[in-house]
């Protein structure tokens, strides 16, 4: 004989089978979030000394202090020659000399980033700023020898 089925518990089924999903997911969001934190070796490591320059290089050079954000971002450059940053550094240390109206050391860097990372999404705006070194370059050499 079939028992008749009570709604009520049923829907109590159901909001308790959707509780137990909502916990699962949580805690797979979690494992997937903390994972790569315990990994990295503690929490020091994932924001790193290197990151931590790089960012200090963006604050220089966003207050228009171009040449201290050139010396961190070659200071930065020089020490960490693995480091994940390297690449913003690099351009940052490129676009500080280009500032800085330094163009023969900003030519360098620039080509510099094309050499080591020639498909970046970056590569456009450092094949500009190299042509626009150029140029520079050449009007003052024009501008001195008149």
């Amino acid at each position: 004989i079939a028992q008749p089925v009570d709604n009520i518990s049923f829907v109590n089924f159901g909001l308790n089978r959707f509780n137990v999903m909502k916990n699962v997911i949580a805690a797979i969001f979690m494992v997937v979030l903390v994972a790569p934190l315990l990994s990295c070796g503690g929490g020091d490591e994932l924001l790193g000394e290197g990151a931590m320059q790089a960012n200090r290089g963006t604050n220089l050079f966003a207050r228009g202090r171009y040449e201290q954000a050139s010396r961190v971002y070659q200071r930065f450059v020089e020490q960490n020659p693995d480091s994940p940053f390297r690449k913003e550094a690099v351009m940052g240390l490129a676009d500080a000399k280009y500032k800085n109206e330094s163009f023969f050391e900003a030519t360098l860097y620039y080509e510099r980033f094309l050499e080591l990372y020639p498909l970046d999404k970056l590569t456009p705006r450092a094949v500009f700023y190299l042509a626009m070194c150029h140029l520079y370059r050449k009007q003052v050499i024009a501008n001195t020898t008149d």
